[in-house]
């Protein structure tokens, strides 16, 4: 019922994919999405994107954390029907 998908994708490649594979994740799998993402510069050559985020099955953006701007985010879980027994 929920996938879990870490990620540190680049800048260019975060923009461009991010949010679109996530969304089809979700939609397809029928199922919640919850991404956490690597951002910040890490050397001179290297920045990953961000934008840690949680999809619905629906495909409907629940919660985003953003770039740089901010360090955490929070998103309503009202009317999942997500059973507890399965998650666990």
């Amino acid at each position: 019922e929920i996938l879990l998908v870490p990620s540190a994708f680049t800048v260019p490649t975060g923009k461009a994919h991010w949010h679109t594979l996530l969304r089809a994740r979700a939609i397809e799998n029928q199922c919640y999405v919850l991404a956490s993402a690597q951002y910040g510069q890490h050397n001179e050559k290297r920045k990953s994107y961000g934008h840690a985020i949680a999809i619905d099955p629906w495909g409907e953006v629940m919660g985003d954390a953003g770039g740089y701007s901010s360090n955490s985010f929070s998103c309503s879980s009202t009317g999942a029907n997500i059973d507890p027994v399965v998650v666990t």
